[in-house]
């Protein structure tokens, strides 16, 4: 199946266009937002092992079943797809339907899936299920015909036209640093499943005095980080704090952060008023 776009716009990264889109009831269909948990916690070793085996695929697959049609593409197209349909939809025209959108959690908070759930007026409805482990997609219902000829090819034209920080992204360049970062995080989670902690910087024990570094999972003691009392204070006050050291490599991070955070996308308006509405 060859997808094709008219579009030659650039999308470009503005969270605050969107915030202001969606102030704009005339314009943006009101999104209902749900959460689900379920009742299991994921394997956290399968799951990172999974992305991995995501973030080295070089084909995007389309397979149509009695089930719907199954997309399985690599973890780069996957994210920016994501992206892509979720700030689709908060400018789907409010007089075309509704739309409801639900994310669903482990028991641990690790997201398994999201989906999106399209019921137009004109009594066309599908939905949308994307199992964020696998890096895959399930698109069904009794539309799924309208979905591929009036939706597909803007959404994928938007994420061909994907900038941030005025370049256009490239997914075998996005697709290396996720390798790379999970595959660094994997071997360390081995390691330190088969000795004791060890601070990252001293390479003693780790009993006390110490945090997990969130991005490569790894311990450094407070004094070899060089944090200061109120550093350690709101780390220990707080469970939930994100901690980064300092030996991690900033630009890989932050370039990881920004490709697979739910940063919107901005929607060429241009693109929204040429879809076809059944």
């Amino acid at each position: 199946m060859a997808l094709v776009t008219n579009s030659s716009e650039k999308i470009i990264v503005d969270p605050k266009t969107i915030q202001d889109n969606a102030k704009d009831n005339n314009h943006v269909n009101q999104v209902q937002n749900q959460t689900k948990t379920k009742t299991y916690s994921l394997d956290i070793d399968k799951v990172l092992q999974n992305k991995l085996e995501t973030a080295k695929r070089t084909e995007i697959s389309y397979k149509m079943t009695s089930g719907g049609l199954t997309v399985t593409l690599d973890l780069a197209t996957f994210e920016l797809f994501i992206a892509a349909i979720s700030s689709y939809y908060q400018c789907y025209p409010l007089s075309a339907g509704e739309i409801t959108f639900q994310s669903e959690h482990d028991r641990r908070g690790v997201l398994v899936q999201k989906t999106f759930k399209v019921q137009l007026k004109s009594s066309q409805s599908y939905t949308i299920n994307a199992y964020t482990t696998k890096a895959t997609l399930l698109i069904n219902g009794k539309s799924i015909t309208h979905f591929i000829e009036n939706e597909l090819p803007t959404i994928h034209g938007m994420i061909c036209n994907t900038y941030v920080n005025n370049q256009q992204m490239n997914t075998s360049t996005i697709n290396k640093l996720l390798e790379d970062q999970l595959q660094y995080i994997l071997d360390n989670r081995s390691t330190n499943n088969n000795m004791k902690a060890r601070c990252r910087k001293c390479n003693r024990n780790v009993i006390t005095r110490a945090v997990q570094c969130n991005n490569c999972q790894m311990w450094v003691h407070y004094r070899c980080e060089g944090l200061r009392p109120i550093d350690i204070d709101k780390i220990e006050s707080n469970n939930n704090t994100s901690y980064t050291c300092s030996s991690c490599p900033n630009p890989t991070s932050t370039a990881i952060e920004n490709i697979c955070s739910s940063t919107s996308l901005q929607i060429n308006t241009r693109e929204i008023d040429n879809i076809k509405h059944v």
